[in-house]
């Protein structure tokens, strides 16, 4: 026999009450309430509250973002054209770069917008597409798809930066 229902005897979970102390122990909470307080506080470390995940799907001449926030909420932020100032842009509108994480998909656009995003102060990564992780079902790929999959990715943790020979003489080249 499952039980579907659980004392809130731990001020832990909260109670309805504004003085906890007064609380009677005989309150009864919803098994879910104790699922959701144990998935926030195993999920919380993964993302740190002051970063914010990008995860952009870069095109030659578009670019599909999408970002993920400190509480797990991923939004896609629609499509801006591939240009510098349209990055400087949206840089200038998530907030401080310091506080920002991005990394796309390796592809022949190369490391443009790597540059570009590492001397506006973000930290950036490339990642090698075929490391993404994908799901079972996900059979629908679109750029907004792509795009929040980075962004999800980047924040759990689940992406493998790229650094290969030709990438650091590129950098190199680049900086001279």
């Amino acid at each position: 026999m499952r039980c579907s229902r659980l004392r809130a005897s731990s001020p832990s979970w909260g109670t309805n009450s504004k003085n906890s102390a007064a609380a009677s122990t005989s309150e009864i909470k919803p098994i879910s309430t104790l699922r959701n307080y144990l998935f926030a506080r195993i999920t919380s470390g993964k993302c740190n509250n002051t970063v914010r995940c990008v995860g952009p799907d870069v095109h030659a001449e578009t670019i599909a973002t999408a970002v993920a926030e400190s509480d797990g909420e991923v939004r896609s932020l629609g499509v801006i054209p591939n240009r510098p100032e349209s990055v400087r842009r949206l840089v200038k509108k998530l907030g401080p770069p310091e506080q920002l994480r991005t990394c796309y998909e390796a592809g022949p656009c190369g490391y443009v917008l790597y540059w570009q995003l590492t001397e506006l102060g973000v930290q950036c990564e490339v990642v090698a597409p075929t490391l993404v992780p994908v799901n079972a079902g996900d059979r629908v790929q679109t750029d907004r798809c792509d795009a929040t999959k980075l962004a999800r990715s980047l924040c759990r943790g689940d992406l493998t930066a790229v650094w290969s020979a030709l990438y650091r003489l590129a950098d190199e080249r680049h900086r001279t």
